[in-house]
């Protein structure tokens, strides 16, 4: 039996329309890219021109290569936008995409981030607007699939406010 609920662990209305995804493998080796339990991306420091993020990794070893990219967007609007998981990161805008690196193998090619030993990815992301909000997005996808057929996977979404006054 499985059981659905939303994300905030409400259980949909009937009227509603909802597409869910389940992903299913039938053996060790998934097309999809794997996942640490914890799937938040944490605010670790902040100023008036930048942020630090981290976010969990598998453990070490336990995954193929994979690729993690970071798009962070201002948001104008009072409501904060909600994370469609399902849309695809090369349909963003170039211009809120922040970087991407590749972990996996025992190895780790950083770009713009580094791995600790607890293997959280931490992240550090400058040029931002003092007292302006911000969607902080991860997403994280298989290096061994092809480009046309890269599948991916999304972190849940992080909103950041930058201090007004410093």
């Amino acid at each position: 039996m499985m059981k659905v609920s939303t994300a905030d662990g409400t259980i949909p209305s009937r009227g509603r329309r909802y597409r869910w995804t389940v992903l299913v493998s039938t053996d060790d080796r998934s097309p999809y890219p794997r996942l640490p339990a914890d799937t938040r991306v944490r605010l670790v420091t902040e100023d008036c021109r930048s942020v630090t993020v981290a976010w969990q990794l598998p453990p070490a070893g336990t995954s193929d290569s994979q690729r993690y990219c970071v798009y962070v967007e201002p948001v104008t609007s009072s409501a904060a936008p909600e994370l469609n998981a399902c849309t695809k990161p090369r349909r963003r805008r170039k211009s809120v995409k922040g970087s991407c690196h590749v972990t996996g193998s025992g190895t780790t090619v950083q770009v713009g981030s580094e791995r600790d030993a607890n293997d959280t990815a931490i992240q550090t992301i400058s040029g931002m607007k003092h007292g302006r909000r911000y969607a902080v997005d991860v997403y994280v996808s298989s290096v061994s699939t092809a480009k046309k057929k890269e599948l991916f996977l999304a972190y849940e979404r992080l909103m950041v406010h930058v201090r007004s006054t410093c």
